[in-house]
């Protein structure tokens, strides 16, 4: 019963400091002190119905902020030029998923500024 507790709190301590959220471009989340904004989107990905050469990448241009320290970054979804994840302010913000997914039959999917980021952003 005892380590059932501790799991238990163990749990609910690391979901406290977890964050999760779903950003379009120009958005920005705020956590304690800090502010994350989504500035640009650049999906390269292979599209649904492509034959591609490589599998292409998904870059977010972030800005965080703390009021006093501003800092741009940006995360690759698969890592192929930049990291997909970072920490500011205390905070690991790391890049999850860029949707929707290009796919050539669909012509809405394949424009940058409909693009939606999540993010999760964890208290280090």
């Amino acid at each position: 019963m005892k380590r059932a507790m501790i799991g238990i709190l163990t749990v609910a301590a690391v979901l406290v400091g977890c964050h999760k959220e779903e950003l379009k471009l120009g958005q920005h989340y705020k956590v304690d002190g800090m502010t994350v904004k989504v500035r640009d989107v650049a999906d390269s990905r292979c599209p649904i119905g492509a034959d591609c050469i490589t599998e292409g990448d998904a870059t977010v241009y972030l800005n965080a902020t703390d009021g006093k320290e501003s800092h741009d970054f940006s995360l690759d979804l698969n890592g192929s030029g930049n990291p997909k994840d970072t920490v500011f302010f205390g905070y690991r913000i790391r890049l999850k998923d860029v949707t929707p997914f290009p796919d050539i039959s669909d012509e809405s999917t394949m424009k940058d500024n409909d693009k939606k980021v999540k993010l999760e952003i964890i208290k280090q």
